[in-house]
């Protein structure tokens, strides 16, 4: 994925094309007076039952335990404050 940069007159001109470049992984970065002023990149679909948010990215990956089960606060009598920042990353 890489990021190309085009001019608001170009845009105009070349709409269609822009998009399917967007849709196919492209970013575009639009400028002004070769001021860059907006960033044009995909919509990434919310996981199913999450909302779609502006500006928020849900992961679909499975979150990662730094230490085992066996471990947790709860079974060795740790405080939940000093596990946290034991697990801090």
């Amino acid at each position: 994925m890489s990021t190309h940069q085009i001019s608001v007159r170009n845009l105009r001109g070349r709409l269609s094309d822009c998009l399917h470049a967007v849709a196919a992984g492209e970013t575009l970065l639009i400028t002004s007076r070769n001021r860059p002023v907006a960033r044009l990149l995909a919509v990434q679909a919310s996981p199913e039952g999450l909302p779609d948010i502006p500006g928020v990215v849900w992961s679909t990956a499975s979150p990662q335990v730094s230490r085992p089960v066996a471990e947790c606060p709860a079974i060795t009598g740790e405080t939940l404050a000093d596990w946290v920042v034991a697990n801090r990353r």
